[in-house]
């Protein structure tokens, strides 16, 4: 099965440190494991999400880590885009919903995801998973549009469940995800906060960048060894190159 993902967007990986390499290729890694058993979950139980539906996505209280959105950072400072959207989500202070959907003009509850590929990992659970009830037993979790268009097959998936039947389970991917950066990783934000944070990490770490790159250059020049590499802080200035 194809996963989900675009394989051009692991280009950005070919930019960054080989921690920053790790943790996102890992990251990647979750979302195929996921996005394949999520499909087969799908498959199986003949759920699925009304054509055009946004209402998950129209929720103001999402919340994701730095670490998922740093995939998303990584692709607008690529684009040149990066300052605009940094601008966008400070204006929000945070708040309100995804910057990323962008809603049908003329049907509520209607609309589209503007980076799928890359959406984080609550955005790839919901609807399709289940958490743990204090027994350990998966509890399908999804939304009230699926449980009202799709009672029947809701309630043959509710009973294939219980009868063992495989569905991804929210606690198992968080912990993978959680455990490829402490810091990053698990702390949850809100999704426009995670945004925000994830482009001036990866601002400052291009700044960073062309610093050290400039430095070397001018000390092979001279015959010196290059300086460290510095510290400091990133402008939204676009850079020559990612």
């Amino acid at each position: 099965m194809r996963s989900s993902i675009d394989p051009a967007v692991f280009g950005v990986l070919n930019r960054l440190n080989s921690q920053d390499k790790k943790c996102l290729s890992g990251l990647f890694r979750v979302y195929r494991d996921l996005d394949k058993k999520t499909a087969a979950f799908q498959k199986a139980s003949g759920l699925g999400c009304r054509k055009g539906c946004g209402q998950c996505c129209d929720n103001p209280d999402v919340e994701t880590s730095i670490l998922e959105m740093m995939p998303v950072a990584i692709d607008l400072w690529q684009k040149n885009t990066a300052g605009a959207w940094l601008d966008k989500v400070e204006s929000l202070n945070g708040r309100g919903r995804c910057v990323f959907y962008e809603p049908h003009p003329f049907s509520a509850g209607q609309g589209r995801c503007t980076i799928y590929p890359l959406r984080p990992l609550i955005c790839r659970l919901f609807g399709f998973s289940a958490r743990l009830s204090k027994t350990g037993k998966p509890v399908l979790v999804t939304c009230r549009v699926i449980k009202t268009d799709q009672s029947g097959q809701y309630t043959d998936a509710l009973k294939q469940i219980e009868g063992g039947a495989k569905i991804p389970v929210m606690p198992h991917f968080s912990s993978q995800v959680a455990g490829l950066n402490l810091m990053d990783g698990a702390r949850q934000l809100p999704i426009n906060t995670a945004l925000r944070l994830a482009l001036e990490r990866v601002g400052l770490k291009i700044r960073l960048g062309a610093l050290y790159a400039k430095s070397k250059l001018q000390s092979r020049r001279r015959g010196r060894p290059a300086v460290p590499k510095l510290s400091g802080s990133a402008g939204r200035d676009t850079p020559e190159e990612f």
